[in-house]
């Protein structure tokens, strides 16, 4: 699971258990805003510590268990896989979500990023749309957008 997925299941239990972000983050020692960026998908890092108590007040836990295999037909593991082979410093799959949420990818990671998107096809650019959309709740025509925003940003630095 993904922190953009984690993320969207804590707004649910937040809401069921009747917080508001303010006092579910003042509980759990973070800002409302870190909350709120978390939620929306477009914090890229957490602590484990701060994630776990977030998750505890909300009424969920983390579970770790195996990863499924397979990973030839999850465009996003393949888009960081092409990024990582390429580029020097390593790009993780919620600094490229992230990215294609908001056109803007993580300080320090332009490289890597511009790395994952370059050689991508239509197609798997569609498919990659549509597993960020699916993990993010946002609608497709958002993320494309975005990533529109993140090839022209590419080519303006050439």
């Amino acid at each position: 699971m993904r922190l953009v997925e984690i993320g969207r299941r804590l707004r649910e239990l937040r809401l069921a258990r009747g917080y508001s972000q303010a006092e579910l983050a003042s509980l759990a020692g973070v800002t409302r805003s870190t909350l709120s960026r978390l939620e929306n998908g477009t914090l890229s890092d957490l602590g484990a510590t701060k994630l776990l108590a977030l998750l505890e007040l909300a009424g969920g836990e983390l579970t770790v268990v195996p990863r499924r295999t397979g990973g030839g037909s999850d465009p996003l593991a393949r888009a960081v896989s092409a990024a990582n082979v390429s580029s020097r410093g390593r790009l993780y799959p919620d600094e490229l979500v992230h990215a294609l949420l908001t056109g803007v990818p993580v300080p320090h990671k332009r490289g890597q990023v511009h790395a994952a998107l370059e050689d991508l096809s239509d197609d798997r650019a569609s498919a990659l749309v549509r597993q960020v959309g699916d993990l993010s709740g946002r609608s497709a025509e958002r993320i494309e957008s975005a990533l529109g925003r993140l090839r022209r940003s590419r080519i303006d630095a050439r």
